[in-house]
């Protein structure tokens, strides 16, 4: 079944990576499970350089339709994301705030599955890359 290359737990190779070096980030743990049939729930757990811990899921869907992202009582923007499978290697995931684009984000996972590359292009013109393997 595709998808199948994605599921399981992952942990972000820092040194093979190129993040914002502001998010101060020492590790990341991230686990993929199957929800349903086209459905998937992403955890990622990340420690920071200052010891902060935080605890973060995103279910999504790939079936290339916008979804509603719920947010927090604090934030008044409507935020949405399209996630769709290229093939049984690649997933793009954009995210929306308020209708426009803020990012793309294109994961690879190589074809043995022991790597995922990550590369992220911000409506700002950056572009960082993560590449996380198997623990």
């Amino acid at each position: 079944m595709a998808g199948e290359l994605f599921e399981g737990t992952w942990k972000l190779a820092l040194e093979k990576s190129r993040i914002a070096a502001d998010l101060q980030i020492e590790e990341i743990i991230m686990t993929i499970t199957r929800i349903g049939p086209n459905s998937f729930r992403t955890v990622q757990d990340i420690t920071f350089k200052s010891g902060e811990k935080r605890h973060q899921e995103f279910d999504r869907t790939l079936d290339g339709k916008e979804h509603s992202v719920a947010a927090t009582a604090s934030d008044d923007h409507q935020r949405s994301i399209i996630a769709r499978r290229i093939d049984a290697n690649t997933r793009e995931i954009t995210n929306k705030l308020d209708g426009k684009v803020t990012e793309k984000v294109v994961s690879v996972v190589a074809p043995d599955g022991h790597s995922m590359k990550n590369v992220e292009h911000e409506s700002s013109g950056n572009e960082w890359v993560s590449i996380y393997v198997r623990p």
